[in-house]
């Protein structure tokens, strides 16, 4: 009903009053695996870690590849390029070390089968 006071405008068409936008279907992001969505004009990665899905950006903070293009291994994205490792959960650079870089993460909600894809989470 009507707009709400949070400023709708900030959210991609099609997304709902608290800014999730429907991108994708469990069935299209098995455990497991990786894939490229867009939230909005924003390329977003879906990583399916043991069944719990995470939401990043999806370029590489380093080189900026395409990080849907990696590998997902014990709850890690690798990058395709330089093997740059991020925490699916956290967004944080694993590899290499002390690095203090943390990626874009966005917010998910799972409800019958659909994936969403929320604003993004702040960093810290």
């Amino acid at each position: 009903m009507g707009s709400s006071a949070g400023g709708d405008s900030s959210f991609p068409p099609g997304a709902d009053a608290e800014g999730y936008l429907v991108v994708a279907q469990c069935a299209d992001v098995p455990p497991g695996t990786l894939r490229r969505v867009q939230y909005g004009d924003e390329a977003v990665l879906l990583a399916n870690v043991e069944g719990q899905v995470y939401a990043l950006a999806d370029d590489c903070l380093h080189a900026g590849a395409t990080l849907s293009e990696g590998l997902l291994r014990a709850g890690a994205i690798i990058c395709p390029w330089h093997a740059w490792r991020y925490d699916a959960a956290t967004g944080e650079v694993l590899l290499p070390r002390a690095t203090g870089l943390c990626t874009t993460t966005y917010a998910v909600r799972v409800d019958g089968g659909a994936i969403a894809v929320g604003p993004r989470r702040p960093r810290g």
